[in-house]
């Protein structure tokens, strides 16, 4: 079963959201995490899905070290890697991790973006075919 992470960003209400991709998606292990975005008024809710599906609105897929609680876009980890190489991508290269500890590294207009996270909640919820 191949399986993604799913992000996708929240400025409204984060439990009115929760409800609803658990009750569109068969999440897998039933988990949601909830990030806070630092010096933003927006979240992150990160969920596992199994491949294919469709993606809502303003989400992205995702990658997560688990060691340093780092979530990023393969393009971003990619990116990374040729900034510390002279611009040479090396397949098998091992990035530092501890410096992006608590962070999201994305793309945005071809420059790496890192932005600070904070895991505020980590909520199990009924999966779909138990629910009401």
């Amino acid at each position: 079963m191949k399986s993604q992470i799913v992000g996708t960003f929240i400025s409204d209400d984060v439990n009115l959201f929760t409800e609803l991709i658990s009750h569109r998606y068969n999440l897998i292990n039933d988990t949601v995490f909830i990030f806070e975005i630092e010096d933003s008024h927006q979240h992150i809710v990160t969920y596992k899905l199994k491949r294919p599906f469709v993606l809502l609105p303003n989400s992205l897929l995702l990658h997560r070290n688990n060691s340093t609680n780092t979530l990023f876009t393969i393009n971003a980890m990619n990116r990374l890697i040729e900034k510390c190489n002279n611009g040479k991508f090396i397949e098998n290269y091992m990035l530092d991790w501890s410096l992006y500890t608590d962070m999201l590294l994305t793309i945005d207009n071809d420059i790496i973006k890192k932005t600070d996270i904070n895991l505020i909640s980590i909520e199990k919820k009924l999966p779909k075919n138990l629910q009401r």
